[in-house]
């Protein structure tokens, strides 16, 4: 009901919206975001979910899902920041935007989200948009097929791409987006939009590329 769904940081309720059948849907996972496994940075975390069975829906390689801490690495869909050694500050500034848009502080280490994924890469890397829980609608179960919109959604079976934080790094000026690398074409348009009004401070880090507007 209204009186439970989740609310963006906007305060409006989270929605749904009716997407043609070409464009399939994702693979709600929840879980936790685990900064203090691993490394993480601009556009690498890892996540512990709830059920490890659900990773075995997706495609591509098997999950580098750890036997000892539970978690997988994810790798963001649509992105890209910048290496560790090539700018210091920006890569730190990325990685600390990053960890902050999960939810992550100095009180709350494993704050709960919601990726968004169909496949992992080569490397057994969940591939995903990420959620903080809240930007999620309550009644999209772990495990539930899930459709992200490029425009605000009107009810409960999809989810905005600006909520994410893939989205939101573009708008911080501290991600490229990478569309080219992702068959979600129907994103596109949203995303480089989003890169050109970003922070003019860190938007030139990177070259203009043709392939974001479908070439």
């Amino acid at each position: 009901g209204e009186g439970q769904r989740a609310r963006s940081p906007s305060g409006c309720p989270m929605g749904a919206l009716k997407l043609p059948s070409a464009i399939m849907p994702f693979i709600a996972i929840r879980g936790t975001f685990e900064p203090d496994v691993g490394v993480p940075d601009g556009d690498t975390v890892r996540f512990k979910p709830d059920n490890s069975a659900t990773l075995e829906r997706l495609g591509g390689r098997k999950p580098k899902l750890s036997t000892t801490t539970r978690t997988v690495p994810l790798r963001y869909e649509g992105i890209d920041t910048l290496e560790k050694a090539a700018l210091v500050s920006v890569s730190k500034a990325a990685t600390d935007k990053n960890l902050s848009l999960c939810g992550v502080t100095d009180e709350v280490r494993s704050p709960r989200g919601v990726v968004l994924a169909r496949r992992t890469d080569r490397y057994g890397r969940v591939i995903a948009f990420l959620f903080n829980e809240a930007d999620v609608d309550d009644s999209i179960a772990d495990g539930a097929s899930v459709f992200l919109a490029a425009a605000r959604p009107q009810a409960s079976e999809a989810v905005w791409i600006e909520h994410s934080v893939n989205f939101r790094m573009i708008t911080a000026g501290l991600a490229d987006p990478a569309l080219f690398l992702s068959p979600f074409f129907y994103l596109r348009a949203p995303v480089p939009a989003a890169a050109t009004n970003a922070a003019p401070s860190t938007t030139p880090l990177w070259p203009p590329r043709r392939t974001n507007g479908g070439a």
